[in-house]
C-alpha cells in the first residue's frame, strides 16, 4: 500500500466530507468497498501514518463495507494533492 494506491481508490469509490463534532468540524475520507481485506490494509497504512480509521459493515446483504478515516487537514490536503495529481496524469 502507497499513497498512489489510496489517491486511486480513493478517487474511484471513495468521497470526502466533513462532519461536526461538537463545536469543530472534521474532515474526513469514506470509502466503500466490499474487500475487507482492502479495507484492512489502508486501515494499516493510515494508522501507520498516524490516522485514524474506523471500518462498519453496512450491508450485510451486499458485505459493503465502509471505512471512515479522519486525519488533519494538512493531510487531507496531501490525499487531495495525490488525487488531484493522479486524476491529471
Amino acid at each position: 500500500m502507497n499513497y498512489d494506491y489510496l489517491a486511486g481508490i480513493i478517487d474511484g469509490e471513495g468521497t470526502v466530507s466533513i462532519s461536526k463534532d461538537g463545536k469543530s468540524f472534521v474532515p474526513y475520507i469514506a470509502i466503500a468497498n466490499n474487500s475487507m481485506p482492502l479495507i484492512k490494509a489502508i486501515s494499516d497504512f493510515l494508522s501507520a501514518e498516524g490516522m485514524k480509521t474506523k471500518s462498519a459493515l453496512r450491508s450485510p446483504r451486499k458485505k459493503l463495507i465502509i471505512s471512515r478515516i479522519h486525519c488533519r487537514l494538512d493531510i487531507m490536503m496531501q490525499l487531495f494533492f495525490l488525487v488531484s495529481c493522479k486524476e491529471n496524469s
